[in-house]
């Protein structure tokens, strides 16, 4: 998995549950409501883990939703 800093701290992930995982790691971090998506990455072999906001300087990399998390999941 490798952090991008520079958009705004998305995850990139080399499997789903990697993903998943980094996302309900990070859901107890924040007081209000937030939502995790997760993207399959353009190259098809990786997956894509940000929230709403960050995911949207990132978006160009990403394609189609393949999960979304919130606390209720954790």
């Amino acid at each position: 998995m490798s952090i991008d800093q520079k958009q705004g701290g998305i995850a990139i992930c080399d499997t789903l549950d990697e993903a998943r995982d980094y996302a309900k790691s990070k859901l107890p971090l924040f007081s209000m409501p937030v939502t995790f998506n997760i993207f399959q990455h353009r190259d098809g072999n990786k997956f894509v883990v940000g929230s709403t906001r960050s995911w949207m300087h990132y978006r160009a990399k990403t394609g189609a939703i393949v999960d979304t998390l919130t606390k209720k999941d954790l």
